[in-house]
C-alpha cells in the first residue's frame, strides 16, 4: 500500500502538512483506519524526519523544541 501511494506523492514538495493533507483527501471517503492510518503514519514520520535532516536539525528543534537529557529506563523485561 505505501508504494501505491508513490504516483500520489512524487513530484510534491518535502511538506510534510500538504502531504498529510493530500493523503487524507485521498482516503476521504474509505476513512482512515487499519493498514491506511498505518501507512499515513509511516508516510508522515518519514516527511517529518526528512524535513528535519534536510535542515540539519534534530526535529525536536525544527518544531520549536529543545533536546535535553532526559531519564529514561530499560523496559525490556516488561513483556
Amino acid at each position: 500500500m505505501t508504494r501505491n501511494m508513490e504516483p500520489l506523492l512524487k513530484g510534491m514538495e518535502l511538506a510534510p502538512l500538504a502531504i498529510n493533507r493530500k493523503i487524507w483527501s485521498s482516503f476521504r471517503y474509505l476513512g482512515l483506519q487499519g493498514i491506511a492510518a498505518m501507512v499515513l503514519s509511516v508516510i508522515d514520520m518519514a516527511a517529518w524526519d526528512a524535513l528535519a535532516r534536510s535542515a540539519g536539525l534534530p526535529l525536536a528543534r525544527l518544531l520549536g523544541g529543545e533536546v535535553k537529557p532526559m531519564v529514561t529506563y530499560d523496559s525490556t523485561g516488561l513483556g
